[in-house]
């Protein structure tokens, strides 16, 4: 089996390991070591797993990097990924405000916004329906 069939095996393993665990009946006589034996088996898998992902990340990064991506700093895209003239714009739109995040070469901003989501609703249904 290749390496990226087993580390899907190995989560497809785990899935189901923590679903039996989390299903045990509080009134099975044996639950408590039930629960022992399925947290050892969750713990050997995700050890398994742990394994195989460092050997994939080492042999295959851009593979892991599509899978499993690693959060991006503001120092790794002013350092490494902006170009002069590029900026990266991000709006999460929240409940009761939008947070803009602005990141240039030379500057980095996290600006709240009084913009609840009904707010951008409306305004991007204008665009949906002109």
């Amino acid at each position: 089996m290749d390496l990226k069939n087993r580390r899907e095996a190995l989560n497809q393993e785990l899935a189901r390991l923590r679903e039996k665990r989390a299903t045990i009946p509080i009134s099975a006589a044996n639950a408590d070591s039930q629960r022992t034996a399925f947290s050892e088996q969750i713990k050997q898998a995700e050890s398994a797993l742990q394994a195989l992902e460092q050997r994939l990340w080492n042999d295959y990064p851009r593979f892991m990097e599509l899978v499993q991506p690693r959060p991006v700093t503001v120092a790794d895209l002013q350092q490494h990924l902006l170009r002069p003239g590029e900026a990266l714009l991000s709006v999460v739109v929240l409940p009761k405000r939008t947070v803009v995040l602005v990141v240039t070469l030379s500057v980095s901003s996290c600006t709240p916004l009084n913009y609840p989501s009904k707010t951008w609703l409306i305004a991007s249904s204008r665009f949906a329906n002109p």
